[in-house]
Order: C-alpha cells, then structure tokens, then sequence
C-alpha cells in the first residue's frame, strides 16, 4: 500500500497543486492572472523531477503538458471568447437591444420571446457570457415595466444561454473538447451541425420547463441598484486638501467636530508623514494638511455645491479634466468580484487617466478606512462614488 502511494506521488502532487488553486481562486487576494500562472509553474516543475511518472508508468515530461496547450480545441475556444469580447466592447448588438426595449410597450409578449429567441441564436455560434451580460440591461428593463422581480428573467436568460450552446460544436468549449477527445479516441470527427437535432430537442424541453415553473419557483429578489439604493445612507471615505487660501485653513474643532464640515465625520488628519486620529485637541489646520472624511452621498454633493474650493481641487490640473463650464454627474460603481482593480490603488490604476473620472469617495461595507484614498487598495464590493462629464459617463456605461 505504501509503495503504492509513494509510487503515484506526482498524482497526489498534482492534486494538492490544483486544490490549493481553487481555494486561491476563491479568496481571490491574488488576481487570476497571478495564481494560473503559478499553479502552471509549479505544474512544469513536478513534470521535470526525476521519477516522475503517469499512470500507465511511462514517464512524466513537460513536453505533454505543453501540448495541452496547442490543442486546436483550447485555440478554438480562445478565439471564440475574444470574437463574444468583441461583440461586447463595439457594442454590435446595441441596436437590436434597443429596438426590444423600444417595442416592449407594444407588444410585450412578442417581445419578451424575441428578445429570448435572439440570445439562443446569437449563444449558438458565439461565447454565451458577452451576450447575456449584454441582454442584462434589457432583461431588467423589462422586468420593471412588467413590475415583476428581476430574477424572474435573469435565471431563464441563463438558462436558455445554457440550452443554445448544445446546438452546435462551437456552441460550448465543453462541446469542442469533448469532440477533440471523441476524435482522438475513436478517430471519428463531429460535424458542425451533428448536434443540432438533439440540442433542438433538449432545449425545447428545456424552454417548456422554463415557461411553466419559472413563476412558480424562482424567487423575488432585488436587483443590485435597490441594494445600493438601501445603502445610500452609509458614508463614503473622502479627503478634503487644505491648500493655501482654502476655507478651512486656521479651522480648528470645537469638541472634537469641525464646525465648518457640517453632517462629516473626521477621521483622520494627515499632515506630511505624520497620521492624526481623534480627538483633535488644539490642532489648527494648515495649508498642506489632507482631512480624511466619512460623509454620505448627498454630503458630499452638497459640500462640492457650497464650497468652489473642493470642486476646483477635484477637478484639479489634470490635462484630461474636463472643461470647467461643463456640468458634472455623480454616480455609483461597484468593483465588481474578479475584476482587475481589485488588490491595486488608484494610483496604480491610474483610474483618472483611465475612466476621465474623478473618484470623491470609497464605501467599504465590511469596515470603515482611515488612509488617503490613492492608498486604499480596492476590494470586490467597494462602491466608488465618481465624479465624472456627460461623455465620460457614457463610455463608462
């Protein structure tokens, strides 16, 4: 039994390599990126020990492993994923979304099937997840007009994403692997179009189960915006930064509360290197001196309405600012769970020269952040509040 296991050790090895991944996966502390290619390395490495061998006893090489990765089957999925990005990022689709939620009010039957019926064609022969994420504005759109719950739409909008990529060999990279498998096997090749009279079959099963117990079993859920709405009376992080002639300079705090920022919290003062938390006795503010405030939403929008000071320092001297007479919005953002600016500062994100927005405040839900807000490293699920032009806003949608 022992000379068993100490045989197959690089089984266990391999095993334990991609068990660790998953739960750094998981956590999602590293970015993507940064665990797949360690898991990779570490993978190259148990290949090139001496006594490494497979099941069958021959032995293990790096050779084998990177030959995984010139499957025509993996290059095939891969282009598919960058032609769904593209579809998403020109925006080919947009045209067609809007012709849905222009008609819904006069027939919204007929619409609601059309718009079901363009995302079975389109996942059929394109990556399904591009598409749903772009029939998720559509989907919820819609579902405010029937005055219905979003996850009403949202489940079976998976689903029938799910259901079209059975239709065809591209429909799924499970399909074109199995294939791949299914040829070096058998030596027999799927066609394009073998797998579209059972995949019809299976996904009208599929619609009637949808059409007939979506009501019944799928629940009532709030879409985010309403969890953000529930939430708008927590307070974002946001720094002032007293500058020569600013309106706070000389301030100091009576009891411990600036009279001058009215309904914010100070939580911190930092004054070159040096971090003052509360109390605040007997200090006088002073031009280079950055207040680390907690307010709310409408706080904040308040305060960049009533003093010119801050509104200029967040427009700043920026090249990319936007025209000084031109209005500005405010407006939410979600870091959402995977993305790429999770784990980085916005300094290292240069999110200024990236998004032509102004970010004035960072909502963590979990805890309260005392630090300048170029020094927070983002988290999934933080709530940026962003200060930004018409046309910035735009493209950020």
């Amino acid at each position: 039994m022992l000379d068993d296991f100490l045989s197959q050790w690089p089984m266990w090895v391999t095993i334990v390599i991609v068990a660790t991944s998953i739960i750094l996966y998981m956590l999602d502390r590293w970015s993507m990126e940064l665990v797949s290619a360690g898991l990779f390395t570490a993978l190259l490495v148990v290949y090139e020990l001496p006594g490494a061998k497979g099941f069958t006893g021959e032995d293990l090489d790096t050779a084998n492993l990177l030959y995984g990765f010139a499957n025509p089957a993996l290059i095939t999925i891969m282009a598919l994923l960058i032609v769904g990005q593209g579809l998403f990022q020109t925006g080919a689709l947009d045209r067609f979304t809007k012709f849905l939620t222009a008609n819904y009010d006069r027939s919204p039957l007929i619409t609601l099937f059309v718009a079901f019926a363009g995302v079975f064609v389109t996942s059929a022969f394109i990556n399904n997840t591009p598409i749903i994420i772009m029939f998720l504005p559509v989907m919820s759109a819609m579902a405010m007009r029937m005055n219905a719950s979003p996850s009403k739409l949202m489940m079976p909008l998976s689903f029938v994403g799910v259901l079209a990529g059975m239709t065809t060999l591209i429909g799924t990279s499970t399909n074109l692997l199995a294939a791949e498998v299914y040829r070096e096997a058998e030596g027999l090749t799927i066609g394009f179009f073998d797998l579209t009279p059972v995949g019809l079959i299976l996904a009208l099963a599929g619609f009637l189960y949808i059409a007939a117990t979506s009501r019944i079993f799928l629940p009532n859920r709030e879409a985010m915006s309403s969890s953000l709405t529930e939430f708008s009376g927590k307070q974002y992080v946001a720094q002032i930064e007293v500058t020569q002639n600013h309106f706070l300079v000389g301030k100091s705090p009576i009891a411990g509360i600036f009279e001058d920022l009215p309904r914010m919290t100070v939580r911190m003062i930092q004054r070159g290197e040096r971090a003052i938390l509360p109390p605040f006795d007997e200090i006088v503010l002073q031009p280079g001196d950055l207040v680390i405030v907690a307010a709310t939403r409408n706080v904040i929008s308040e305060a960049l309405s009533s003093f010119p000071d801050i509104m200029r320092q967040v427009r700043g001297d920026a090249q990319d600012r936007p025209d000084r007479n031109q209005s500005l919005l405010l407006t939410e953002a979600v870091i959402a769970p995977g993305s790429r600016m999770a784990g980085r500062t916005l300094e290292m994100l240069g999110f200024r020269r990236l998004t032509r927005s102004f970010v004035l405040g960072i909502q963590r839900r979990s805890r309260m952040i005392r630090s300048r807000l170029g020094q927070i490293r983002l988290e999934a699920g933080d709530t940026l509040l962003l200060c930004t032009s018409p046309d910035a806003f735009t493209e950020l949608r």
